[in-house]
Formats: structure tokens, C-alpha cells, sequence
């Protein structure tokens, strides 16, 4: 008998898929692998033993860049009062305010991490998640300009380039929902809404299908450039009266 991670171990991480780790390096995460072992009561390897064991992994992991996320603006915002504090005391409120807004951030994060591991073990909860390129008309058009960039030259001004709507939503443990639409359709909170509700039915035919009960619950992440354009003071409303009638 043999479990996943014994014939993980015997894989080829060349071959294997490639993955993004959090922004970071690999010293900050020998520090995290010796929290865990303290933690389980684990011995802890050296830290020479630990690179060396990480040579064959990075050729399928590798650290995401910080400019790839957003920063937060309560952080940032929090972190420059602490800069440009002019007294200790001053300086110590601000960092109290900084660690309670972290704290109040992990539990969120905890609630989706929940919410998501639910929703794949179909466990009456469903997470759903949107976003898309409807928001950002440039990505989607084609053709693509290396690094977003047109050609500098006349012609290419001229040139017209087919556009569309692109977004997805996906719902964990069930699917991955991609829509297309024309250029011309608006992306606006109908277009939002219309695309959550009909990856719910999706998933309402999939539990049909499947002979399993439909969730009773609902959890939905939809990013701020999305949440702005859905009237939320009243169509969230109803959506939570629906979710729970």
C-alpha cells in the first residue's frame, strides 16, 4: 500500500505542472518549513539539506511577483502613518491598528479557505468566484500587441481590431464557467449578475445529474472592479432574499 505523496515524491517535477507560490524566497520558506516542524514536533532538516531538496522543485514552482496583486489600501495607508510618526506612543497605535486589521483580514481569508474547501468536498455550500476581461476591453482584442503596446507607425493606428466581452466564474468542486460576448454588449451589473445566476443553474443541472442535493448556501467573491457595478444596496438585497427564502 502506498499513499499520493509517496508517488509524488517518485515524480518528475520537470514534467510535472507548473505552479506559482505566494511572493516570498526560498529563505523565508525554510522559515516557514521550521514553524511546521516545531509545530508537529518534527525534526528539522538543515538548511543545506533544505536547498537541496528544492533544486528539483524549482523547475515547477517559482515565486509570484508582488506587481502581479494589488496592494492594500489599508495597509498602505497604515504603514505611512507609521513612517511619518512622530512620537513612539503615536507609532505604537498605528501598528496596533495594522495588526488588528491583518488579524480581522486572516479571519476573512479563513471563512473563504472554509467556505471553498466546503464547496469541493460538495459539502451543502457553494463558492463562487468572478471576475473577467469585459471590465478591461484592451486584454481581450485581437491582435495582441507585444506588451500591450501598438506599433508606432500610422498603418497600424488604422488597423481595427476585433474585441469581446471575456469573463468566467468559477465555482469550486463544480466547473469553471467561461462567457464570450461581442464588444458592443454592455459588462455592467446586469451582464455581472446574469453570468453568476446562470453558472448557479449550471450547477443546479450538474446536482440533478448526479443525484446529489443542490447547496443550500452560498458564498460569492466577486472583485471590486466587478462589486462597483452591481448596485449592491439593492440587488445584493435580493440576492441574499433569494439565497435564503
Amino acid at each position: 500500500m502506498e499513499g499520493p505523496t509517496s508517488r509524488l515524491l517518485r515524480a518528475d517535477p520537470a514534467k510535472m505542472a507548473y505552479r506559482e507560490l505566494p511572493p516570498g524566497n526560498w529563505s523565508s520558506l525554510y522559515v516557514l518549513y521550521q514553524s511546521h516542524c516545531l509545530a508537529t514536533n518534527q525534526e528539522i532538516a538543515g538548511r543545506s539539506t533544505f536547498y537541496d531538496c528544492t533544486l528539483q522543485w524549482r523547475k515547477c514552482m517559482k515565486f509570484r511577483k508582488k506587481s502581479q496583486h494589488s496592494t492594500c489600501l489599508v495597509c498602505d495607508r497604515l504603514k505611512s502613518e507609521m513612517r511619518h510618526a512622530t512620537s513612539f506612543m503615536e507609532h505604537a497605535k498605528f501598528a496596533n491598528r495594522l495588526l488588528g486589521h491583518l488579524a480581522q483580514t486572516w479571519k476573512c481569508r479563513e471563512k473563504y479557505w472554509e467556505a471553498r474547501s466546503n464547496s469541493r468536498a460538495k459539502a451543502d455550500q457553494l463558492t463562487l468566484i468572478t471576475d473577467g476581461y469585459g471590465y478591461d476591453k484592451s486584454k481581450p482584442c485581437l491582435p495582441r500587441w507585444p506588451h500591450g503596446r501598438p506599433p508606432k507607425g500610422g498603418a497600424f493606428d488604422k488597423c481595427p481590431r476585433t474585441g469581446m466581452q471575456l469573463s468566467a466564474v468559477i465555482a469550486h468542486g463544480w466547473g469553471c464557467a467561461i462567457y464570450l460576448a461581442p464588444e458592443h454588449v454592455s459588462c455592467g451589473g446586469s451582464y455581472t449578475w446574469e453570468t453568476l445566476f446562470h453558472t448557479m443553474s449550471l450547477c443546479w443541472k450538474q446536482s440533478v445529474k448526479e443525484g446529489r442535493a443542490y447547496p443550500r448556501s452560498l458564498l460569492g467573491q466577486v472583485l471590486i472592479h466587478c462589486f462597483e457595478l452591481m448596485k449592491m444596496n439593492i440587488i445584493l438585497g435580493l440576492l441574499i432574499y433569494i439565497t435564503f427564502d
